[in-house]
């Protein structure tokens, strides 16, 4: 199994959705016996992010909720790098070509003497 997989069920996920190689719809439809999800979260954004940014207010109460679940920490980030600013081409190649195993931070530090 991937280890992106096993993090996920280290996590506390129960199933997992492969949009790679699954009909997700029908999937996720079999899994919760034809009722679909209350909430599909995608922190990736790409193509879903989109819609947000094309009619902010029709999504405005689910940026809210979701940000209450981050303030209230039940959506967590998983930082899995911290990398200087020098290392950034190298943190958005690992990001393109999917082989992070959760969130890259890239740190500015601010030269000493401003």
């Amino acid at each position: 199994m991937c280890v992106k997989r096993v993090g996920i069920f280290q996590h506390g996920a129960d199933t997992l959705l492969d949009y790679a190689s699954e009909d997700l719809r029908r999937r996720l439809m079999g899994l919760t016996e034809g009722k679909g999800a209350d909430v599909v979260l995608d922190p990736v954004g790409g193509v879903y992010a989109e819609a947000v940014q094309r009619n902010p207010r029709q999504h405005a109460a689910n940026v809210r909720q979701l940000l209450q679940w981050f303030v209230a920490g039940s959506v967590r980030p998983e930082i899995t790098e911290q990398l200087g600013l020098e290392h950034a081409t190298q943190a958005l190649l690992r990001l393109s070509q999917r082989e992070a195993k959760g969130k890259i931070v890239v740190r500015i530090v601010a030269e000493s003497g401003f």
